[in-house]
């Protein structure tokens, strides 16, 4: 018999799917200054997307459940505007796709 997730571990899975689509984009780019600091800013702030909203499951308070949530969504915010300047500086090749649980809104070329 198969365990039915939930709602709540059904988002966790998909934030932690995005969180490791990120890394693999981080792992693609090239090897400058620029490219290492949007790789390792961008993989960060992913990573810190689905460990922030497993704390919030964990809240001691709703005021606590808030602030993480909060956290969250600074964190996926700060994602997507490190995949914009990855996209806008053309780290990486315009025919390598993107991995999957990255946005729609991401596959567009150019960032523009």
């Amino acid at each position: 018999m198969s365990h039915k997730m939930s709602p709540i571990e059904e988002l966790l899975n998909r934030l932690k799917r995005f969180a490791l689509s990120v890394l693999e984009i981080a792992d693609k780019l090239p090897n400058t200054c620029g490219a290492r600091a949007l790789g390792y800013q961008s993989a960060d702030s992913a990573i810190s997307v689905p460990q922030n909203f497993a704390e919030a499951q964990a809240a001691s308070s709703r005021k606590h459940f808030i602030y993480c949530i909060e956290i969250a969504e600074r964190e996926a915010r700060e994602t997507y505007v490190s995949l914009e300047l990855i996209q806008m500086r053309k780290y990486l090749r315009e025919d390598a796709p993107l991995p999957p649980y990255i946005p729609s809104y991401m596959r567009r070329t150019g960032g523009e």
